[in-house]
């Protein structure tokens, strides 16, 4: 079994790198920096915040129910908001990969993601007429759903963007 937590020796060696201990109320924690990136270890595990924007974990699962929501709604696979979507999901999975403080691979990150893509399907089948007002919902133009939809272009574009700085992989902050 794969660690969960990162070695921080190893890392503190790397060039930008930089990794500090301290005790804060008598627990100790290991914080991590890197690229703008400020990741705190604790004893009941994890949280980091990415100052470069979206953290890169919220915009891969932001993208994945995006594409979960077009799928369901019955958005056909040639929208060109479908193949933004699909490449930018390509493209994060490949990030994480490479740029996760602990080995991961790239089969356990599309197996995350075929998971969580599958919970929508397990809702179950609406009839037509929810299913349509639903769509409609969450589709409309101030959603993120919309938002692709309406422009794809910048959707890549800003995806392109977040992936251009390579960084650890985190939640915060969310969209």
């Amino acid at each position: 079994m794969r660690p969960s937590t990162p070695d921080f020796e190893a890392l503190a060696a790397q060039p930008g790198t930089e990794v500090r201990r301290e005790q804060v109320d008598g627990k100790d924690s290991v914080v991590l920096r890197r690229a703008g990136v400020e990741l705190r270890y604790g004893r009941a595990g994890s949280v980091g915040v990415d100052s470069n924007g979206p953290g890169m974990l919220c915009l891969w699962r932001h993208s994945l129910a995006v594409k979960s929501v077009l799928d369901f709604c019955g958005v056909p696979a040639a929208d060109p908001a479908q193949a933004a979507l699909s490449w930018a999901i390509g493209a994060l999975n490949d990030f994480i990969v490479a740029n996760s403080l602990v080995a991961t691979l790239l089969a356990e990150v599309e197996a995350a993601a075929a998971g969580l893509m599958a919970v929508p399907a397990a809702v179950g089948v609406l009839p037509a007429e929810q299913r349509e007002a639903r769509c409609k919902a969450i589709m409309a133009p101030d959603q993120m759903a919309g938002g692709v939809l309406r422009s794809p272009q910048d959707y890549r574009a800003m995806v392109t963007r977040q992936l251009a700085v390579p960084r650890p992989p985190v939640m915060n902050p969310c969209l």
